[in-house]
């Protein structure tokens, strides 16, 4: 039974994300152990949505940790029952009004008035005052309109406030803690996100100690070891139905006994080196910044690096690619040269924006000379003509499903953002899942008896029951299909709009935005060269992508056009396995493919004279 369940919660899970998003990226799902007790750490900046992303990419069944305040709501409480979630009760979802109001918090003191602290808190109590961000705990109570906070975020001073403010309960939470032992102990996973808050921040919102409670206590209670993966969410207007994601899953930290030993005689000096861990290692799968224009620009410059690389690269070499560039802007990021590098590339985001252009629209993509850009736009164009008739039905039919999903998520959104310091963005995608959870089935099987109503009356008369059923069951069963396949449809078109307007700039704009982003590469490409030259042994002997690969050095002589590059590239890898049958692979490739000039560039880039051509000619005759 639990098979079926694990089965039914995976299909679950990859239809809402493939249907949510257009592109999702996995890359380090191996480093997750398949048959050993796991703790996988996410960032938590899409609500509900993460949770769905990590469940169907890791490749093995993870029971979550649910806040019980979303466990206790309709839809989310539903699904996170049939996830087989683990709830947990947050403090801050218990939190009661105080007495009073917070007339300023500043330097790490809070002032009240009307306040009754004496009586309504003690040590260590949380409160939660609206514009801040984090729970303020309380160090030492002065009077009952004084007393001294501490933060892990630091949130500035704030004075001449009239703020009502809530005192969060103490929650014994050993049953939480319980489960989550006898979980690891039979070598289950577990997946928490250790912020403990969604949120739509660039960076990081404090790490909760809860998870390392759970890892620590598990490995003491049990002996078991106990592995720690990161996770990484990077999400690209995820909030947006139909946009893309790239999931990173980072090495396994198997945890040393020696901490769990430490976490017997002193916890905090346990927690504290785990916990940095945990951070360390989540920082080097997650994009983060200070601002969401620097986050931009940090996912522009690992887009442009990565695009300047010749060679198609594997899921393996581009992970590393990305720790790369991720750790030499963590390292480098007060660096006068990266400052600039950070500014240039938020000025070419601007560039781009101007001209309704992306990071992934790049003059490389598109610098094809004017026949081909024209004959590419004509093409782009038949498409989006072809696509827009077949997905026609579908958008009158879905169209408006759409249009109300939106609509409520918004409303949902402009009701949780009031009295927060940010637009709470990153609950939308979740909201517009949750309602798309009743409306979508709702509105289908309306049309379901529309059709069958329409086939009574109108198509086939009262005798021809047994056809209609037949007929009927066809569309029940195809009619999700073309939806899924107008969505795709869609995002082909949308495609199509972009590539035409993209052409049509470069054809005009092309030399400046090229050197433009050359400029750019090739400082990037600097950068992390000088980066990994300190802190990697023998990086030169050990680069993942040589100089002969990347596209600024190879020699203009051997750039060749579309088919033509890629099958150059690929015959020189094939002549250092196989020198002597390269002629005869290339003359019959050449009489069924290309041109005798064509041929020419080939031989002449692998040093193959005409003599041993006209002889592997005759050989092949014979």
């Amino acid at each position: 039974m639990d098979k079926i369940q694990n089965k039914l919660c995976l299909a679950f899970q990859k239809i809402t994300t493939n249907v949510f998003f257009r592109e999702i990226k996995v890359i380090g799902q191996e480093n997750i152990p398949q048959d050993a007790p796991v703790i996988i750490c996410g960032n938590h900046s899409n609500q509900f949505i993460d949770a769905l992303l990590m469940g169907a990419t890791a490749g093995r069944k993870v029971n979550f940790i649910m806040a019980a305040a979303s466990m206790r709501r309709p839809i989310h409480g539903s699904i996170g029952k049939f996830l087989g979630c683990i709830p947990v009760e947050r403090p801050r979802d218990l939190a009661k009004p105080g007495k009073g109001t917070i007339i300023s918090a500043k330097s790490g003191v809070l002032i009240g008035k009307d306040t009754e602290f004496k009586t309504q808190c003690h040590k260590n109590t949380q409160i939660v005052v609206g514009f801040i961000k984090d729970q303020l705990r309380v160090t030492e109570i002065i009077s009952d309109t004084e007393l001294h906070y501490t933060t892990d975020i630091d949130e500035g001073d704030h004075s001449n406030l009239n703020e009502k403010y809530r005192i969060c309960p103490d929650i014994d939470q050993s049953d939480l803690f319980g489960a989550v032992w006898k979980s690891l102990n039979k070598k289950q996973c577990i997946g928490i996100f250790p912020e403990g808050i969604s949120h739509d921040s660039p960076d990081f919102m404090p790490l909760k100690a809860g998870v390392c409670i759970m890892a620590l206590g598990a490995m003491q209670k049990f002996r078991q070891k106990v592995y720690i993966v990161p996770c990484g969410l990077n999400y690209f207007k995820g909030h947006r139905f139909r946009s893309k994601v790239t999931i990173q899953y980072g090495q396994a930290f198997e945890i040393p006994f020696e901490l769990a030993d430490l976490y017997k005689n002193n916890k905090r000096e346990a927690i504290t080196t785990l916990l940095l861990e945990i951070q360390n290692r989540l920082r080097s799968v997650v994009y983060t910044a200070s601002s969401s224009t620097e986050l931009q620009a940090i996912i522009t410059a690992k887009h442009l690096y990565m695009q300047s690389f010749y060679k198609k690269l594997s899921t393996q070499e581009e992970c590393q690619l990305i720790n790369r560039i991720n750790e030499t802007y963590r390292s480098l990021q007060t660096h006068p040269d990266m400052i600039k590098l950070i500014n240039q590339l938020k000025d070419y985001n601007s560039v781009m924006a101007r001209l309704k252009l992306t990071d992934q629209e790049t003059v490389a993509d598109y610098q094809d000379g004017l026949l081909k850009s024209f004959l590419a736009i004509i093409y782009s164009i038949l498409h989006i003509l072809i696509s827009s008739l077949l997905a026609f039905p579908g958008l009158i039919l879905n169209g408006p499903i759409g249009l109300v999903l939106r609509y409520l998520a918004e409303s949902a959104r402009k009701k949780e953002a009031i009295g927060w310091p940010s637009p709470c963005l990153d609950i939308v995608a979740s909201y517009k899942v949750s309602f798309g959870l009743v409306i979508v089935p709702v509105t289908f099987w309306l049309y379901y008896l529309v059709f069958f109503f329409f086939l009574k009356n109108f198509i086939f008369s009262a005798d021809q029951i047994q056809l209609i059923y037949s007929i009927e069951i066809i569309f029940i069963v195809l009619y999700p299909v073309y939806a899924y396949l107008m969505l795709r449809l869609f995002d082909d078109i949308k495609k199509h709009l972009k590539a035409i307007r993209a052409r049509v700039v470069f054809l005009h704009k092309n030399v400046e935005l090229a050197q433009l982003e050359k400029d750019i590469q090739n400082k990037i490409k600097d950068m992390v060269n000088v980066y990994c030259k300190a802190h990697e042994e023998n990086y030169d002997e050990n680069k993942i992508i040589t100089e002969d690969h990347q596209n600024g050095d190879v020699d203009q002589s051997k750039q060749l056009l579309g088919r033509k590059e890629k099958f150059i590239f690929r015959l020189q890898k094939i002549k250092q396995v196989f020198s002597q049958p390269i002629k005869k692979i290339a003359h019959k490739l050449h009489s069924k493919i290309y041109s005798e000039s064509t041929m020419q560039d080939i031989y002449r880039y692998l040093d193959v004279n005409k003599s041993q051509n006209s002889s592997s000619e005759h050989e092949t005759d014979d």
